[in-house]
């Protein structure tokens, strides 16, 4: 009996410590921390940059500047609505970050918040990214 309890602890312990290793990997930090930097260049109109953030296989399909342009078109699209409605920008939060099953693809809930010009009628808009965990970093993608 004695025998046995060791033969089944060879094999538990180096299989508990296998999953308590794969649960401390937790990677919401990590893409909570990118989704912030990447959200915090495009409201400041750091496209150039933000493109770092995103998928490289999008990047290289669709070319650096092409999608710095599309992030600028998109930007200045959301602006110019804020402004026809009398609204300005107010920041954004990171609500939650939701995982796949394998942990290789992401959803950051975001809310940007706007205000009237005086700065009070505080609104939030609700939106998603999708990211991407590619060569062991995570990437904005589509």
């Amino acid at each position: 009996m004695r025998m046995m309890n060791k033969s089944c602890l060879g094999f538990v312990v180096p299989l508990a410590l296998l999953l308590v290793g794969g649960c401390a990997k937790n990677p919401e930090p990590v893409v909570r921390q990118r989704a912030q930097v990447f959200t915090q260049l495009l409201t400041t109109d750091n496209f150039e940059e933000a493109v770092a953030y995103f998928d490289p296989d999008i990047v290289t399909r669709s070319g650096r500047v092409a999608l710095t342009e599309a992030f600028k078109s998109i930007m200045s699209a959301a602006k110019s609505i804020n402004e026809a409605a009398g609204r300005q920008p107010a920041g954004f939060e990171i609500r939650t970050v939701s995982f796949y099953a394998d942990k290789t693809q992401a959803s950051v809930h975001l809310l940007f918040f706007t205000t009237d010009a005086s700065g009070s009628d505080r609104r939030s808009f609700p939106t998603d990214q999708k990211w991407v965990l590619k060569k062991k970093i995570w990437y904005a993608t589509q």
